[in-house]
């Protein structure tokens, strides 16, 4: 889809652009400092794609480098132009096919707001601090109402929604993922330990005074299994990931209380 850009969202793909090359260095690490392989893993290959499509990356497959656009064509290694060369790439409009706003703007969210490797912009409802290197993409970002600014902190708008559910950061009804896990994860704790003896927690409550994270993880995998935090309430078996994160919770609650 060809897309023309107001000179809002002209810098706003700018600084975006910047954005997701950033991100993908960061997490890709690539050894020469430009040369990026997505391994075929979203978003890491869509933020190559779009990159792809706005002239501010191009395929480097081999020795044989792929600078015009192919739709029918994925790269697996990319190179990135650095922030000065794509803020001057951009600076005349867009190239013919250009993305839209907003593929690029959930393209720039997947990354920015997910994934480890440097800082992570915050996409939850309540009003946050942006780490500093995002600067000049919240300024963007807040020309064209997607982010207001309250004092020293900023907050997502509602111009921003249909991004993030696209983005699979908030749920339909408008509240953040994040922090929806979280409150599931609180509710499944406090259950947890309502259902154990009061000897048992101040046995536990010690030991995760004196522990590391994973040596009382351990410690309740080898020696308490047959609690209620291994077991769905029917009696069924968690899944490993939700043992993990429900363990990490209680280990954190239990030193809280001590």
């Amino acid at each position: 889809m060809t897309a023309i850009w107001t000179l809002p969202e002209r810098r706003l793909i700018s600084e975006l652009s910047v954005g997701i090359a950033r991100r993908l260095t960061e997490i890709l690490q690539p050894s020469d400092g430009v040369t990026v392989c997505h391994g075929f893993q979203s978003p890491f290959d869509k933020g190559c794609r779009v990159l792809w499509q706005l002239g501010v990356a191009y395929g480097a497959d081999g020795a044989r480098e792929r600078i015009s656009y192919d739709e029918d064509l994925l790269p697996a290694f990319f190179k990135l132009l650095s922030p000065d060369a794509i803020r001057s790439t951009l600076s005349d409009g867009p190239l013919t096919p250009a993305p839209t706003v907003f593929r690029v703007l959930t393209c720039y969210l997947s990354i920015a707001c997910d994934y480890g490797g440097g800082d992570i912009l915050p996409c939850r409802r309540e009003p946050f601090h942006p780490p500093a290197v995002f600067a000049k993409e919240i300024s963007a970002l807040k020309k064209l109402g997607y982010i207001d600014r309250l004092g020293t902190v900023v907050i997502w708008t509602e111009k921003i929604a249909s991004a993030m559910v696209e983005s699979y950061l908030w749920q339909a009804d408008g509240q953040s993922v994040e922090s929806v896990v979280e409150a599931n994860i609180r509710e499944a704790c406090e259950t947890a330990l309502s259902c154990t003896p009061e000897h048992t927690i101040r046995t536990l409550t010690r030991e995760a005074a004196s522990m590391s994270e994973l040596d009382f993880a351990t410690l309740l995998l080898k020696r308490f299994d047959g609690l209620f935090w291994t077991k769905n309430p029917d009696g069924t078996a968690r899944s490993n990931q939700g043992d993990v994160t429900l363990l990490k919770a209680i280990y954190y609650t239990l030193r809280a209380k001590g």
